[in-house]
């Protein structure tokens, strides 16, 4: 299994690695990334989910959790349209795999988090994942996430 993340997989990594403790796992998560870039991406000069991508893509996992499209809303930089083109390219790479996508969040007031860019995001991700776990309704509850609505709280 292989898990592609931003900062909310982050906050769960050590959580994820136990409950999934019996899987062969692998977890690329960066703060602030999207799968069509973000600001360390800019620093290097090509998206680095990209790259995990294609990594990850030579030994196909069974199940490959794309959980990114949080920064790909919230970086002024980023927009739907870039993120549709990086999906559908990973998506042609894990042809091979069951691709798991998260939604984004759609209703928090999180500054420059543009909520209807998030609505576009879901709607890619919804038409190309084979399963889908809907996150955007998930982390309505605001048990789940802290101060901003979009990280994690304790519980989340």
């Amino acid at each position: 299994m292989a898990i592609l993340g931003d900062s909310l997989t982050v906050q769960a990594r050590d959580d994820l690695r136990v409950a999934l403790a019996d899987r062969a796992l692998k977890i690329a998560a960066l703060y602030g990334e999207g799968l069509s870039g973000g600001p360390m991406s800019e620093k290097i000069g090509g998206p680095i989910m990209g790259a995990m991508v294609e990594e990850y893509s030579l030994d196909p996992p069974d199940v490959v959790v794309i959980a990114l499209g949080t920064n790909d809303v919230w970086h002024a930089s980023l927009d739907p349209e870039s993120f549709r083109v990086a999906w559908n390219q990973m998506a042609a790479s894990f042809r091979q795999s069951c691709v798991v996508g998260v939604t984004v969040t759609e209703t928090t007031e999180g500054l420059m988090y543009d909520t209807s860019e998030a609505v576009r995001v879901n709607q890619v991700i919804r038409r190309g994942a084979d399963v889908t776990v809907d996150w955007a309704h998930l982390g309505a509850s605001a048990d789940l996430t802290g101060f901003d609505g979009v990280h994690l709280s304790d519980r989340g």
